[in-house]
């Protein structure tokens, strides 16, 4: 409690009384979803029917109505954009998205299914990497329907609304989605290495290898591995190369006879990375690390 009434304060006395209302709010809310959900847990966890895995929900189409458009607009589509889930992949979706929007002059509607959209927390991106703001920029949350609450508002969808896909399973879901013969998908890793050979990575892998849809690859290095790995990628793709702003770097003089540092960072959401497998390497390097970085849960 202690903690809420200091952030109150903070945000009452750096961003007025109206945001607070509105963060108020959306705890309030979110507070409610969580409880709902947890019930809702229990009360089909005795059920006797076929578990069903948070990937199959995810790749269900978003509830549309169609609606006539005159301007083009980019739909990016992810989990969530809440600080814990900015740890690089969504953070780099959204800049690219941004950074489009802002070099043709679109409008950006960004588009959530797992959480409420939260729009400081983009905002929040914009001002470390210094892009401006695009002229014009939506959200929209699909959360009650991974909640199957029936009271998920429609997305207004037209020819003109241009899809772009962050995850194998938004992708799976944009196509059941959009108006469009093609849509985005920006692949940051292989994902089918996340999952054993199963329908999870069947499911990824026809993602993957899907013609109708246009990839951007971040970095050359994985470029290269799909040129074999999976051809279609590199046919119907592009690559681009991760790149931070010059206030983020500084020049540290190295003394030859100093000790090196290792830094290993570990994604706390995606669970499925070899984290073992460079746990047993991290302790190998101890010994010759002055510093050690853990980014994520406690061991």
């Amino acid at each position: 409690m202690h903690i809420l009434l200091q952030k109150s304060l903070k945000t009452l006395q750096t961003e007025g009384f109206l945001a607070l209302i509105k963060k108020t709010g959306r705890y309030i809310l979110g507070q409610h979803r969580k409880r709902r959900y947890c019930i809702m847990q229990q009360q089909t966890s005795g059920a006797a029917v076929l578990p069903t895995d948070d990937w199959i929900r995810q790749t269900e189409p978003i509830r549309t109505v169609a609606v006539q458009r005159q301007n083009y607009r980019i739909n990016l589509v992810t989990d969530s954009i809440s600080k814990d889930s900015l740890l690089g992949g969504v953070a780099t979706a959204l800049i690219v998205a941004t950074e489009y929007c802002l070099e043709n002059n679109v409008e950006l509607r960004i588009i959530t299914r797992c959480a409420d959209a939260e729009p400081l927390a983009y905002y929040h991106i914009l001002n470390i990497m210094g892009l401006k703001r695009p002229e014009k920029v939506s959200f929209f949350t699909d959360y009650e329907h991974m909640l199957s609450s029936g009271r998920e508002m429609p997305l207004d969808v037209s020819d003109r609304d241009i899809f772009f896909a962050t995850s194998w399973w938004s992708a799976a879901a944009i196509k059941k989605t959009q108006k469009r013969p093609r849509f985005f998908y920006i692949v940051q890793e292989v994902e089918t290495f996340f999952y054993p050979h199963g329908d999870a990575h069947l499911f990824c892998k026809q993602i993957l290898g899907d013609p109708a849809i246009d990839f951007i690859v971040n970095s050359h290095y994985l470029w290269d591995y799909f040129k074999t790995a999976c051809p279609n990628i590199c046919e119907h793709g592009v690559s681009f190369e991760p790149a931070f702003p010059v206030s983020f770097t500084m020049q540290i003089p190295l003394c030859r006879n100093s000790a090196k540092n290792f830094s290993f960072m570990q994604d706390p959401i995606i669970r499925v990375i070899c984290f073992i497998q460079a746990f047993l390497f991290l302790i190998v390097q101890l010994r010759k690390a002055s510093l050690i970085w853990i980014n994520g849960k406690s061991i």
